[in-house]
């Protein structure tokens, strides 16, 4: 499935496809290779309403007659534009607009937004936003 989708870098299909190995083991679930991935490769800038909307647009034409389960955002930062993670407005536009994602397709949004830069730096964190909405996965 993941082999059907061009991907600009072969380090991004390895790591997707390990990222499934390694869900797959830690669950003690087999993947399901009949249900397919769709990978973007370009960034959604999702400060930018009409982005969003284009995007969702796209993603409902791709993904045809599957529903979609899960969209995940890798990264905050790359998604984020030329916002400021640390301002108030710009992160509720951000909020706002994975919530319209969630709404149009009935399905998870998962942030991911890196939180540890190797051993010095603990927990990196914008300040305007709540504690709540963020889940800290060790690995």
């Amino acid at each position: 499935m993941v082999d059907d989708f061009k991907v600009r870098h072969k380090h991004a299909l390895r790591a997707i496809k390990r990222r499934l190995q390694v869900w797959s083991v830690h669950t003690g679930e087999a993947l399901d290779k009949s249900k397919p991935l769709f990978v973007i490769q370009s960034p959604i800038e999702m400060l930018n309403a009409l982005d969003v909307s284009a995007a969702c647009d796209a993603i409902a034409e791709a993904t045809g007659e599957f529903g979609i389960k899960i969209i995940v955002p890798d990264t905050l930062a790359r998604n984020f534009g030329d916002g400021d993670e640390n301002s108030t407005g710009d992160m509720n536009r951000f909020v706002s607009a994975v919530g319209r994602m969630i709404e149009r397709f009935g399905c998870t949004v998962v942030v991911v937004h890196h939180s540890w830069h190797g051993d010095i730096m603990p927990a990196k964190h914008c300040s305007t936003t709540p504690d709540p909405l963020f889940v800290c996965f060790a690995h």
